[in-house]
């Protein structure tokens, strides 16, 4: 069964910078320092429709083979994200990033469903604790996280979130 994770990060930067941040592939590469490591994904800015496909070291020796991102939505006004994630080990991963301006600053907000088999518990466990890394690391002010059980379908064809959530 489906894992989602609900993270929550907040932040005295503006919203929009925020957004800018979270949209390109140096920031989820330097977040990430020390958990994960990426061979083979640039550094760019991230692109709606483009899938990219890299090596992914856990700690430096879990090695995932051609982990694809494909980015299903980037949406600059509304502050929005959305990928979709594979690899052998990973049968899907929708991750949804949304930014929102707070009266101090920002609210970023990470809501991933994680399908891995019977290894599912385990990769939303370690999903969760590199997320709060990457928080930690971009400086956040305070990091909720909420893991349970997906009730939402996860097919590809389906839209991840409706706009009323």
């Amino acid at each position: 069964m489906p894992i989602e994770l609900l993270i929550k990060g907040f932040y005295p930067d503006q919203a929009d910078a925020l957004f800018q941040r979270a949209s390109h592939f140096s920031d989820l590469m330097n977040g990430s320092t020390g958990a994960l490591t990426f061979k083979g994904l640039p550094a760019v800015q991230m692109e709606e429709g483009t899938t990219y496909t890299a090596d992914v070291f856990a700690f430096g020796v879990i090695k995932q083979r051609d982990y694809q991102i494909r980015i299903d939505r980037l949406c600059q006004c509304a502050r929005v994200l959305e990928t979709t994630q594979r690899s052998a080990l990973i049968r899907s991963c929708h991750h949804h990033i949304q930014i929102k301006p707070t009266p101090t600053g920002s609210v970023w907000i990470d809501r991933i469903t994680i399908e891995a088999g019977l290894v599912t518990p385990i990769l939303s466990y370690f999903a969760a604790g590199v997320l709060r890394q990457r928080h930690n690391n971009r400086s956040a002010e305070c990091v909720d996280i909420q893991v349970g059980k997906s009730y939402r379908s996860i097919r590809s064809e389906l839209p991840m979130y409706q706009a009323a959530e």
